[in-house]
């Protein structure tokens, strides 16, 4: 939080509302009706223990702290002191309302990418680590752009839980690519955010909403039609406006302003996720390729709905795609439960061999199977071909009966081929 004026700094927190600052470690609020001002030091771990204390016996943070309190007093004629404090740091970014700051440790960190060729198509990743997700970030740029083109500039700054987000730019020739990540605390085993990023006057990500997915959809659709109403009315002519299933786009000829939605599942006791493949695991879907005898590498570019990865602890350790069963096999166009544009083909199901018998397999196929059902809005039969690529016969038998636990019955044995008929 930024402050444009001291009278604006003053005036929030003359509301009630309490400040807190980590980089400074100074914590404010209002002291008395007069308008004076107490401020306290106090280290992140004291916020950590303080803020905990706090929100479990819903009371404010002041409750809890002793003596050593600074009391900016005005007198009967001036209110020069509170106001003195605010001209002197209103201008500080990070500021955090205390009510916001959560210091317990994050669930996982959300990884934000944007580029220059592709304004409205932000790319999103989970880790369970800060570091991991810089690793990422690094080593993404160094594997797929030349050193000697290649710039980096990291920077950070405070989230509004209390917790250090980063940001990570690289420039490459002409081309630049803007990196955020932010701690991720989950409210339940799934959670919704709607990410605000903007973009042709330089590019910021910001959360601006958690919690279901319901709250964050309708949280979009009407801060962006809010913002679209307003912008109209300076520009009418030059305000274009674009609407996804979950993403809202506006581009007033300056720059884009898009709100997309994000489902997160908490990672489970494996510490394994599936989620959508894109162009930055190319280089790892390239080697397990090379392994599975499959090529996953073709569908990257443009159907990250399509191709989905199993990561164990942010490793690929495994990947699946998933489409419409359009010229699948004629036995499965003349299936009664086949339906044209509706139904899936389930393919290129493959997990490196350390990882297998663990129930990770099982795993990458319900979860992908099931997201599918949830972006199409209805379940509907998937079919595959039961067989590798190794041409084992005793193998494409394991792999059969692997299938049929998961819950595919065999449609026909002379070609392999298997449903799983919607419930």
């Amino acid at each position: 939080m930024r402050f444009n004026t001291a009278e604006e700094m003053y005036e929030y927190l003359k509301n009630g509302y309490a400040l807190y600052h980590p980089k400074s470690e100074i914590y404010v609020f209002l002291y008395n009706a007069k308008g004076a001002l107490c401020t306290y030091h106090l280290s992140k771990d004291q916020v950590k223990e303080i803020s905990k204390q706090a929100k479990q016996n819903h009371e404010h943070w002041e409750i809890f702290l002793g003596f050593g309190e600074d009391v900016l007093e005005d007198d009967e004629f001036s209110i020069t002191p509170p106001l003195e404090f605010c001209e002197k740091h209103y201008q500080e970014s990070d500021w955090l309302d205390t009510e916001d700051i959560n210091l317990e440790e994050p669930d996982c960190y959300l990884l934000c990418c944007l580029d220059d060729e592709n304004y409205t198509s932000a790319q999103y990743f989970t880790f369970s680590s800060m570091t991991e997700a810089k690793e990422f970030c690094y080593q993404f740029a160094k594997e797929n752009y030349s050193d000697e083109d290649l710039q980096f500039k990291e920077s950070s700054f405070y989230h509004e839980d209390g917790h250090k987000a980063v940001r990570i730019d690289y420039i490459y020739g002409n081309s630049f690519e803007v990196n955020y990540i932010f701690p991720i605390h989950m409210k339940n085993n799934e959670t919704s955010f709607c990410i605000w990023h903007h973009a042709y006057d330089g590019v910021r990500f910001e959360i601006r909403k958690s919690g279901s997915y319901e709250e964050c959809h309708r949280f979009a659709k009407d801060v962006s039609q809010r913002t679209y109403e307003m912008l109209s009315e300076i520009a009418p002519d030059k305000v274009n406006r674009h609407e996804e299933d979950d993403q809202w786009i506006l581009d007033d000829g300056t720059e884009w302003e898009v709100w997309d939605i994000i489902t997160i599942h908490r990672q489970n006791h494996s510490n394994a996720f599936v989620a959508p493949l894109s162009i930055y695991q190319l280089s790892k879907v390239k080697t397990m390729d090379q392994m599975s005898g499959f090529c996953m590498e073709q569908w990257l570019d443009d159907n990250v709905d399509f191709a989905w990865g199993l990561f164990h602890n942010d490793k690929l350790i495994g990947y699946c795609s998933i489409g419409i069963a359009d010229d699948a096999d004629p036995l499965v166009e003349e299936h009664e439960a086949y339906k044209e544009d509706s139904s899936l083909l389930l393919s290129d199901v493959f997990i490196l061999p350390e990882y297998r018998n663990h129930g990770y397999g099982s795993q990458m196929i319900k979860e992908s199977i099931e997201t599918r059902w949830k972006m199409d809005g209805e379940k509907n039969t998937v079919y595959l071909h039961a067989m590798g690529v190794t041409g084992d016969l005793s193998y494409d038998e394991k792999l059969k009966s692997f299938y049929e636990k998961i819950g595919f019955s065999e449609l026909c044995s002379d070609r392999e081929i298997m449903v799983l008929t919607a419930d």
